[in-house]
């Protein structure tokens, strides 16, 4: 096979555990480290409008806000390796490295014990994710339908 048989993927997708379309936006769930992470693909019209995440976090909202994106292929995500958040270690064995499972099972003991402690499963990041597509979807609506939110037009916020 010679390099131009070869598929164009982006850095989200060459990892990518799963991937689907849910209202017209790309979704992915990729490894982390220790842990598993959502992304979402911004469509082309959306895709040059933030510097950084802390930008877009300012329009969208992820679990624990936005902790990448967007990159040049229009990716934004968020990860679910913050303080309280845990996997059991058999949701996670097969989809992280070896080397990681140790760190995971460390962070499923501590993390658990916290208040507000949150077991993560596939199911439910598929939840958050879909979430997130949902505002991507919404966004893309009021720009294709002539309202611009007001953090792009410079006019504050948009009450209107």
């Amino acid at each position: 096979m010679f390099d131009d048989d070869l598929p164009d993927l982006t850095f989200i997708e060459l990892g990518a555990l799963e991937d689907w379309t849910t209202e017209g936006v790309r979704c992915v769930i990729r490894p982390g480290y220790a842990s598993l992470n959502g992304y979402v693909r911004l469509p082309e019209k959306l895709r040059d409008w933030w510097a950084n995440y802390g930008e877009a976090n300012e329009v969208m909202s992820a679990h624990f806000g936005l902790t990448y994106g967007p990159d040049e292929d229009g990716w934004i995500g968020y990860d679910t390796a913050h303080y309280c958040d845990y996997w059991a270690t058999d949701d996670l064995i097969g989809r992280i490295p070896d080397e990681a499972l140790h760190l995971a099972n460390t962070f499923s003991r501590i993390n658990a014990q916290m208040p507000g402690a949150r077991r993560w499963t596939l199911s439910m990041l598929r939840g958050e994710t879909e979430v997130l597509a949902a505002q991507v979807a919404a966004l893309q609506g009021d720009v294709e339908g002539g309202k611009l939110p007001g953090w792009l037009t410079g006019a504050g916020d948009d009450d209107a």
